[in-house]
């Protein structure tokens, strides 16, 4: 089984009530989805917390990830770790590009196996 397809979304919302931090006002929430295809057809979704993650997702991440196993979890982390940690960008935007990443990894190896995620994870 190999990963043949990577989309991004992204999805944005203004909210009813803004709230602030030391440097600034937040009035509108965005997060990244990813959806992984496999040439099975099988699809794992995931979700980074922020919206511009999909963009590294994109442009950095994606061509390291087609044609790997997606079963092959902690490899496929560090390649892309290494990759953005070369750039200078495994932490903030990267890290949130990384962790969508591999929960649509963790939702296709579930889907693989037949089981549901928490018992991947240890119940």
């Amino acid at each position: 089984m190999k990963i043949t397809n990577i989309e991004t979304f992204q999805l944005s919302s203004d909210l009813d009530i803004p709230f602030g931090w030391s440097q600034d006002w937040i009035k509108r929430r965005s997060v990244g989805i990813v959806k992984i295809t496999t040439d099975d057809g099988l699809v794992g979704w995931g979700e980074g917390c922020t919206g511009s993650s999909g963009h590294l997702i994109d442009t950095e991440l994606s061509q390291l990830l087609i044609g790997e196993n997606p079963t092959k979890r902690q490899m496929l982390w560090q390649k892309m770790f290494h990759a953005l940690y070369n750039a200078n960008l495994a932490v903030g935007i990267g890290g949130s590009a990384i962790s969508a990443i591999d929960t649509a990894l963790w939702d296709l190896t579930g889907k693989i196996l037949g089981v549901p995620i928490s018992d991947l994870l240890g119940g």
